[in-house]
């Protein structure tokens, strides 16, 4: 396996980023661990290179491309996001 992508809930948000982070950090084939949030604009990503046991520090997607490099895929967080109306959003913002 090479990534997991999660769309994270305010219900699940705590799992996401705390047991489930722990736990498929334990194994080794998973290299990228991506959670996209469900009411905004937002996706973190937890990495490691082949062979290195820990993931590193998150780091928000700010350049707006989600990279996949193992899999030769690089993923634009506007067309996950598009056509979606976050709450608090108005019509014309999107």
């Amino acid at each position: 396996m090479i990534a997991i992508f999660e769309v994270t809930s305010p219900s699940t948000k705590a799992d996401d980023f705390g047991m489930k982070r722990h736990e498929y950090a334990r194994v080794p084939t998973i290299l990228r661990y991506v959670l996209i949030d469900s009411d905004k604009v937002d996706v973190t990503v937890f990495e490691r290179g082949r062979g290195d046991q820990e993931w590193s520090d998150a780091r928000p997607v700010e350049d707006g491309v989600i990279l996949v490099p193992e899999a030769g895929i690089e993923i634009p967080v506007a067309e996950i996001s598009r056509g979606i109306r976050f709450s608090g959003q108005d019509a014309a913002s999107h």
